[in-house]
């Protein structure tokens, strides 16, 4: 039997079914064993713990944390993000996810602080101040307006690492920064999108213009 034999989609499951451990409708079905999606979700959990070599929480004590889940809305317990059993739309980081925290302890987060979780050393991301992050070059945490970005997500390392590391990668290798610095002048040329001279710029066209229009009162007066 191969994986798609194995996983079938909701379609493929009768409307009346139920799931094996409890009397919610069925949404999954594996190994002709149908599931509904909170424990189609612990039985995926389980068996990434299982892979990874981690501690494996008992069924009851997972079972007991996701009654606790719903019940409290499907809200992470670290972020107050809303989260789902299953991946909607590719969105991953909305997804439960078992949590083992460095103390021995379970949890179920979201996918976002599962990772940044696995990140930062210790449970640093419980006590981590909102809108900062941890360069992992000098190990201190800054805002993130001290991490270049292009939009989202912010660069790993903060500004003065960053820049740190291209100095000293073009002090390494001079021929090849003088290169590359060519390369890109040539590119930005053929298509026309050249950055403007300090003197072409807007600034010091307004500012020449300025003192012309000054220069002609004067001489009017």
């Amino acid at each position: 039997m191969n994986a798609a034999q194995r996983f079938r989609r909701i379609a493929d499951i009768p409307a009346d079914a139920t799931c094996r451990c409890c009397p919610a409708p069925g949404v999954r079905l594996h190994s002709q064993i149908v599931y509904c999606e909170m424990h189609y979700r612990i039985r995926q959990m389980r068996n990434c713990a299982r892979s990874r070599a981690k501690a494996i929480p008992d069924l009851r004590l997972l079972e007991a944390m996701a009654d606790s889940l719903m019940r409290a809305g499907m809200v992470c317990q670290d972020c107050g993000k809303t989260m789902t059993w299953l991946i909607v739309e590719n969105k991953r980081a909305d997804q439960v996810t078992l949590q083992h925290y460095r103390d021995g302890r379970f949890g179920l987060v979201c996918g976002t602080c599962n990772v940044k979780h696995g990140h930062l050393p210790g449970d640093m991301f419980l006590t981590l101040p909102p809108e900062h992050k941890r360069c992992p070059q000098c190990s201190e945490v800054k805002p993130l307006a001290d991490y270049p970005s292009k939009g989202k997500p912010h660069f790993s390392w903060c500004r003065a690492c960053k820049t740190r590391r291209t100095l000293e990668a073009r002090r390494r290798n001079p021929e090849r920064d003088l290169a590359v610095r060519r390369a890109r002048y040539a590119y930005l040329k053929s298509i026309g999108q050249l950055p403007p001279k300090p003197c072409q710029s807007k600034a010091a066209k307004a500012a020449r213009k300025a003192l012309r229009e000054a220069a002609t009162q004067e001489r009017a007066q």
